[in-house]
């Protein structure tokens, strides 16, 4: 459509933003009313047992996995990521920790690449900046009181 994304992309290309906002209003209402003669037959699919529902999600994720990617890595990537998933959960290892790290976790490698980028390969570099120092001295602060609390709830 020959539309750059930018912040005069609503100023240069009007008509097209009122358009698309008006789709949406307009799919919302569309889910509404289906929303609401469908839900009989959602509340039925609820109620599927997990031994017929688990085959079937586990099929779709792989082959949802194998088509974003087209790739069979992919695939045991996710084999292995469900299987280190099932046995975390029966130790009772808490799994919200591990996905925020999967999630943040390339953003937080971005930013010290590029860290040690303008720092030249220098590790003390991280460590030259008062507010750096501070910001550690805080996280280091608040993990240990965090640590402290949860071990003496138990």
């Amino acid at each position: 459509m020959g539309m750059t994304p930018g912040p005069r992309l609503i100023y240069d290309h009007t008509e097209v933003i009122y358009a698309l906002f008006l789709i949406l209003i307009y799919a919302n209402f569309i889910n509404l009313f289906l929303s609401q003669f469908l839900l009989p037959f959602y509340s039925k699919i609820a109620m599927i047992q997990s031994r017929i529902l688990l085959p079937i999600v586990c099929v779709l994720a792989i082959l949802g996995t194998f088509a974003a990617g087209n790739s069979v890595i992919d695939v045991w990537v996710l084999l292995f990521a469900g299987l280190l998933g099932v046995v975390l959960r029966m130790y009772n290892f808490p799994l919200a920790p591990l996905i925020l790290g999967f999630i943040v976790a390339p953003g937080a490698e971005r930013a010290l690449r590029q860290s040690l980028l303008i720092g030249r390969g220098d590790w003390t570099h991280l460590l030259s900046s008062p507010i750096a120092i501070g910001l550690y001295t805080v996280a280091a602060i608040m993990i240990l009181t965090f640590t402290l609390v949860l071990r003496d709830k138990k």
